[in-house]
């Protein structure tokens, strides 16, 4: 499993003149080895990684992004209050940072947040797995001569006026495992979207995090089968 909750800034002034260590004391206790900085698809990125390495800490002149990912001893995932309360903390030290440096604190314009999960087959799993696990997909095989497809790669976005966010969804797969006792597994991922006006206040900002993740919990129940979650996930009814 993979989570990803960022900003996005319209400039962000300071990072041409980006002090790496002087930023890496700052959060040292999380991040203990010193950063890179490298060129991703030709933008500059500052990346720090954890000493377990689950998190991830990405600045770029166009957004802070904190990732969290499975990694070594296969820690269990911490949830979304607790990622969100490090994002935070990590926001406010990367702004102070600015502020003592004497930049300016950048324009926020977009926020996301999402996750991906791998769904894996069960040995007793039987059929066609996208269909039962995601009911709107039924393959219609008595209908026509047409073998079952060997891949699938789906995509759909939903609205949600209310929460000020736009969900995206894509589910692809089955990719083969690396584990000896799972065949296969499709690929889940889900991604909140949503824009920020000028001279929102921090408050609202994070606010929206927490109705983000309530349209990302609403879109996976919607998209997943309720059956299915019982008998393989243990959900309760």
């Amino acid at each position: 499993m993979e989570a990803l909750i960022g900003i996005e800034f319209s400039t962000n002034p300071g990072f041409s003149g980006f002090l790496l260590g002087g930023f890496w004391a700052k959060v040292s206790d999380v991040f203990t080895k010193p950063g890179l900085r490298d060129n991703q698809a030709g933008s500059p990125r500052v990346k720090l990684v954890s000493a377990d390495h689950n998190l991830t800490l990405q600045i770029l002149d166009s957004g802070f992004f904190l990732s969290w990912v499975v990694a070594e001893g296969d820690k269990a995932y911490p949830g979304f209050s607790s990622l969100l309360g490090q994002f935070q903390e990590l926001y406010s030290k990367y702004i102070d940072f600015l502020s003592e440096a004497g930049f300016p604190v950048p324009p926020i314009t977009a926020l996301s947040m999402g996750y991906t999960n791998l769904i894996s087959k069960p040995p007793e799993h039987e059929g066609l797995l996208v269909s039962s696990v995601f009911p709107d997909f039924q393959w219609r095989a008595f209908e026509r001569d047409l073998p079952a497809p060997a891949f699938v790669n789906l995509g759909a976005s939903f609205q949600f006026p209310e929460e000020g966010c736009l969900v995206d969804a894509k589910i692809d797969g089955p990719f083969p495992s690396d584990d000896p006792e799972l065949s296969s597994f499709l690929r889940l991922f889900l991604q909140a979207k949503g824009t920020v006006e000028k001279g929102t206040e921090l408050e609202k900002i994070w606010n929206w995090y927490k109705n983000a993740k309530a349209s990302l919990n609403r879109t996976f129940s919607g998209l997943t089968s309720k059956d299915f979650r019982r008998k393989y996930w243990g959900e309760e009814n």
